[in-house]
């Protein structure tokens, strides 16, 4: 691989794109449940999209904290695998434009490096809106529709998620590595967007393909590309009898579910980093119950 746009980045080929736009996810504080980074790979397996460069994870993480992982193989031969931070492509010419899809870790450190490496490849394929999704933990309920909110450096983008009814963003406080690569799409005059998803917070590790279906559905009316979804929208459907079964096993839970699905509107919406209220029925050893449940009961690949 060759290194072009910044020194980080190491790139294998350089895609010709139509007006691209970039999706991009990044596991570790704003990927609550998996939730973001899940999108975003399944755009990649969906529309087979090729990988074309990577970010070269050594200056950018403490291993001590992001430990790469080992894998051994019949041969006994062993590998290491390093936090990934992956570019891929998708060409679509039956549809209005292409697509760069980006997958990475939150890093430790240097997040303006960071950010302006990615920015630099945006730049340098043509990208004119930047899209990062994102998941939170929040005092929502699992039986009702899910509640996403964002925010944008375009009005014209502002304008289409007021249309999709995506809230307002008014967080402020500590920030995640979505906001920095917002800033530096802002500062490098590219229109920026951010949408995050709210997951129930009785459930903050289990994957939630409700929450992953409605931050797709709502991706691909704002970007206007063709996906399948019904797939998923089985998965979602399936995903909430679960919980429903699990949470109607536990007095306390499903009194607090359904006290919350009374209430015609939550107080107010969930912003990004926020975390459940003292009303919540108590604790880990709960949430513990519940998602041991789900794992017990999770459908099998051969289920139908």
């Amino acid at each position: 691989m060759e290194k072009k746009a910044a020194e980080s980045v190491l790139i294998a080929e350089h895609p010709e794109l139509r007006n691209p736009a970039m999706i991009a996810a990044f596991a570790g504080w704003s990927d609550a449940a998996s939730c973001a980074t899940s999108a975003v790979r399944l755009l990649i397996e969906q529309w087979s999209a090729g990988k074309f460069a990577t970010i070269d994870p050594e200056e950018f993480y403490d291993f001590s904290m992001h430990r790469p992982t080992v894998t051994v193989d019949e041969h006994f031969n062993r590998t290491i695998e390093w936090p990934a931070n992956d570019f891929y492509f998708y060409q679509a010419p039956d549809q209005p434009r292409d697509f760069v899809l980006f997958v990475g870790v939150e890093p430790n450190t240097r997040w303006r490096t960071y950010t302006s490496a990615i920015s630099s490849v945006a730049q340098e394929l043509g990208v004119t809106d930047v899209v990062t999704v994102g998941a939170l933990i929040a005092e929502v309920v699992h039986s009702t529709p899910v509640q996403l909110t964002g925010s944008s450096n375009s009005p014209e983008l502002r304008d289409r998620m007021r249309l999709l009814n995506i809230g307002s963003s008014r967080y402020q406080g500590p920030t995640g590595i979505t906001s920095a690569l917002s800033d530096r799409c802002t500062q490098d005059g590219i229109h920026s967007m951010s949408i995050w998803g709210s997951v129930p917070h009785y459930i903050p590790t289990t994957p939630n393909p409700k929450v992953v279906t409605s931050m797709l559905r709502h991706l691909r009316d704002l970007l206007r590309f063709d996906l399948d979804l019904r797939s998923l929208e089985v998965a979602s459907r399936r995903f909430e009898e679960q919980v429903t079964d699990a949470v109607n096993a536990n007095a306390q839970l499903r009194d607090y579910v359904r006290e919350r699905e009374s209430k015609e509107h939550l107080e107010d919406e969930p912003e990004e980093g926020t975390t459940p209220a003292d009303d919540f029925p108590s604790g880990e050893t709960l949430v513990r119950s519940l998602e041991e449940f789900l794992r017990q009961n999770r459908p099998r690949p051969t289920d139908t």
